[in-house]
């Protein structure tokens, strides 16, 4: 394992994913959502502008979180150079979070990237426009690798949550490539 470096999980998705990355690699779990951050004895941001629970999918509430959190982040991440970040594209947390925490890490000499991907067409177009408006402040930040989404029209049989867990296996497949 690389010393200095550290991937962040990010948001629900984030943190499921690189919990499910079984590679010795230095982790850390970022989500305003008590409960996420307890199932993975993660850093819980925003604990004043969200309370116990997820920014909602309100961006403003992601940004503010690492705000207001920015001290503890920078105290979990000061031992490390490089920082990869998994952020699957959308929510308040996923994409507001993630743009304030790139600017927080390259505030403070970190290099920094993000993996990620576009919201599915079925979760509608305000995610997908979200996504879209973070992404782009994000890539002039930093490096971003943008994963492909499956597919989900060509299986049958499948529930939304299929889809993800399907997904979330392709993320993790593409990941630990990259760290071998």
């Amino acid at each position: 394992m690389k010393q200095d470096l550290l991937f962040i999980g990010i948001g629900g998705a984030g943190c499921n994913i690189l919990y499910r990355i079984h590679k010795d690699i230095a982790k850390l779990f970022i989500d305003t959502d008590f409960d996420v951050v307890e199932k993975y004895a993660g850093l819980r941001i925003g604990g004043l502008c969200c309370g116990k629970y997820s920014a909602g999918g309100d961006i403003i509430l992601g940004e503010n979180a690492v705000k207001e959190s920015k001290e503890e982040i920078l105290n979990a991440i000061q031992k490390f150079d490089s920082i990869i970040i998994i952020a699957p594209s959308g929510g308040g947390t996923s994409s507001g979070s993630t743009l304030q925490l790139v600017k927080l890490l390259i505030d403070n000499n970190k290099k920094v990237q993000l993996i990620t991907n576009m919201p599915f067409d079925i979760e509608g177009e305000r995610k997908a426009n979200i996504a879209a408006s973070a992404l782009k402040a994000i890539q002039e930040l930093c490096k971003v690798k943008i994963f492909d989404n499956i597919d989900y029209k060509q299986l049958r049989n499948v529930t939304y949550n299929d889809v993800l867990n399907l997904q979330n296996a392709v993320y993790i497949e593409k990941i630990e490539k990259l760290i071998d």
